[in-house]
């Protein structure tokens, strides 16, 4: 027992070091745009169930929706190395300047501001200005496509369905409908350009699974 014991002490060290190391090379990979090696990495899961290995996947991966979750799992991820934390604040932010999300860009600002050791590599020229508040996160076009997860007569069912995708780095809204004379609530995740975008998430994400699901358009 004490063997043991003292062989997993010694082995824990060992652990952190590889992460450490694992991170910070995903991080240099990245930042020399070095696709071939980060898809190597995810094809033989190297890293898989990590930071490095989520950042990896989310660089390499075709979905878009899919990327931009792994990289808000990373920055929430108080145990992910800040090398790693950092490309994803990096990519988060090109996104919401994209979208025209100027809170979600800001908020990525400041934690690559706070944290100069390691994002000064990814801008040149320093960090950009924060974008103006002039337009907020609701005025982004008004039709999308999400995918349903399931509709509820009891809230308490929608509410905790929604908590576990948000738990898994989704955007999870609840919409209240009738159907029947009767009162549901859809739980929906994403926000998609394109119906066929919306249904490539539904098949990667939760068709493997055999979860049910399906693409739902919303217009306004």
């Amino acid at each position: 027992m004490r063997v043991a014991l003292v062989t997993l002490v010694a082995f824990v060290p060992l652990l952190m070091v590889e992460a450490a190391s694992a991170g910070h090379r995903v991080a240099e990979w990245a930042i020399a745009g070095r696709m071939d090696s980060l898809r190597a990495a995810v094809a033989d899961g190297r890293w898989d169930g990590t930071p490095a290995g989520d950042l990896a996947r989310a660089l390499t991966v075709d979905d878009a929706a899919l990327a931009v979750a792994l990289y808000r799992r990373i920055a929430r991820d108080q145990a992910a190395p800040p090398e790693i934390a950092a490309v994803a604040w990096h990519r988060i932010y090109g996104y919401a300047v994209v979208r025209d999300y100027p809170a979600t860009a800001n908020d990525a600002l400041r934690w690559l501001g706070d944290h100069p050791e390691v994002s000064r590599s990814l801008f040149h020229g320093g960090l950009p200005d924060p974008l103006p508040d002039a337009t907020t996160e609701s005025a982004v076009p008004s039709d999308y496509w999400c995918v349903q997860l399931g509709a509820f007569a009891r809230r308490a069912n929608a509410d905790r369905l929604a908590a576990e995708q948000r738990a898994r780095g989704f955007t999870v809204r609840i919409d209240t409908l009738t159907a029947g004379g009767r009162t549901l609530h859809a739980v929906r995740v994403g926000r998609f350009d394109s119906e066929r975008d919306a249904r490539s998430f539904g098949e990667r994400v939760y068709g493997a699974a055999g979860d049910p699901w399906r693409t739902v358009e919303i217009s306004h």
